[in-house]
């Protein structure tokens, strides 16, 4: 389903939130295969799981986990917990866990 160098549309996807971008494959695979997959500009490169023709998702842990990327943390809060910023423009969630880029502080 992608060859080596096919431009490969890549999603990332979380509950209601869905990131898609376009890279580049360094290899072959077919569905349910990972594939390496580098960015068209720069020098970003990801392993994914192929999910159709020139398609690809990442994988992620589960909700609960945190993830760590690039000095970024992603968290889940409750849905129905009310979220705010701080006064320096930090977001809280329901947990009272500040998300900003470095990390996550309380």
């Amino acid at each position: 389903l992608i060859r080596d160098g096919a431009i490969v549309t890549v999603y990332a996807r979380r509950g209601a939130i869905s990131v898609r971008r376009e890279m580049r494959a360094q290899g072959t695979g077919g569905m349910g295969d990972p594939i390496t997959l580098v960015a068209l500009e720069g020098r970003d490169r990801l392993t994914a799981t192929v999910t159709g023709y020139n398609q690809a998702e990442v994988n992620y842990r589960p909700a609960n986990e945190i993830q760590q990327t690039k000095g970024i943390q992603f968290i889940s809060g409750s849905s129905d917990a009310a979220a705010g910023s701080t006064p320096s423009g930090n977001i809280r969630n329901a947990g009272g866990y500040a998300i900003r880029r470095g990390g996550i502080r309380k």
